[in-house]
């Protein structure tokens, strides 16, 4: 009995450091910077994959008004990487302000606890001391399936002339293939955090923003699906969201978004969001419903039925059943 509690106790101790490895707070700001913590506060420095005489990589990209784009990151893809403040062990630190001016938009940044005090390089990025971090937030993942935050819209059928809506159903639709799949959550960005494609049936599932925070703890392996996020201003592969500028409003407020479907001021959940669903019957006068799916056949032959984009069917005003359709990303 003894030693089938030490296997348990080892067993826990294993996941813990496992979820510890990858656990990682992030938040993106456009046209500043995108930082990725490995906990959840700024007090102070938490870096947990090295000594503090280990010259490595901290997860901080800035934004480079020259090439109108975010530089630096564990990877190192331009030769050099961000490390907070001059305490790093690296001993060939140069500071952006002295260099290009690149980096003066971000003094004052408050998801570090360097409030902006950031230098470049290049001895971090050598040999053992690169070390690269998968931070979440990931465009694709194969072989992945997502599980919770299910984006709920209300289930719907006719009944003569009259259309009922009922009861709460994952949204889910036919797509082409899992970068479809992945518009589709684009097209809905500010109530859309996260997609999960099947292949086999060819059917696109969508989930809410909450689906931002604790990426890896809502997830399992599944060969079948391809998985995606869309998180814009933040998110975290474990545990909740970051703890300062990512509430579920500050997470819907996505630039050049127009398909807010929240009460009020924004602040509120969406009905995509809710788990309520909504119990109506209404009196159509004519026989044709302006908001029906379009009959599809797939490229597996299978009969599917497809959600119209909405500016396709302007008699459709209810954007839980027809799609946004936002220009595609080129």
């Amino acid at each position: 009995m003894v030693a089938k509690e030490i296997v348990v106790c080892i067993i826990i101790i294993i996941g813990a450091l496992q979820a510890l490895e990858d656990e990682y707070y992030c938040k993106n700001e456009e046209g500043r910077y995108k930082i990725c913590r490995r906990c959840n506060d700024v007090s102070g420095s938490c870096d947990v994959d090295y000594d503090n005489e280990d010259c490595r990589c901290d997860n901080i990209q800035l934004y480079s008004p020259l090439t109108e784009g975010l530089k630096g990151g564990s990877k190192c893809l331009d030769g050099y990487c961000y490390v907070g403040g001059e305490t790093s062990a690296c001993k060939d630190l140069q500071d952006d302000d002295n260099i290009d001016n690149w980096a003066l938009n971000v003094k004052g940044v408050e998801w570090h606890h360097e409030k902006g005090d950031f230098y470049r390089s290049k001895e971090a990025c050598n040999g053992n001391n690169k070390v690269e971090s998968n931070t979440g937030n990931e465009d694709f993942i194969m072989g992945v399936k997502i599980l919770k935050d299910k984006l709920l819209t209300p289930g719907e059928k006719r009944n003569g002339s009259n259309l009922i809506i009922g009861g709460a159903t994952h949204y889910s639709d036919y797509a082409e293939d899992h970068k479809d799949c992945q518009q589709q959550c684009i097209e809905r960005c500010d109530v859309c955090g996260s997609w999960s494609y099947d292949t086999i049936e060819e059917e696109c599932y969508l989930f809410t923003m909450d689906g931002c925070c604790g990426q890896n703890d809502k997830r399992e392996d599944n060969k079948d699906y391809i998985s995606g996020y869309v998180c814009k201003k933040c998110w975290s592969t474990r545990n909740e969201c970051p703890s300062v500028g990512c509430s579920l409003k500050e997470r819907q407020t996505v630039s050049g978004c127009k398909t807010s479907q929240s009460a009020g001021d924004g602040a509120g959940p969406s009905d995509f969001n809710s788990a309520s669903g909504l119990l109506r019957v209404d009196k159509i006068h004519v026989n044709e419903d302006p908001c029906a799916c379009i009959p599809t056949v797939t490229r597996r032959g299978k009969n599917r039925c497809r959600r119209q984009k909405c500016v396709d069917v302007p008699g459709c005003k209810d954007l839980r059943r027809c799609r946004p359709g936002r220009k595609r990303n080129t």
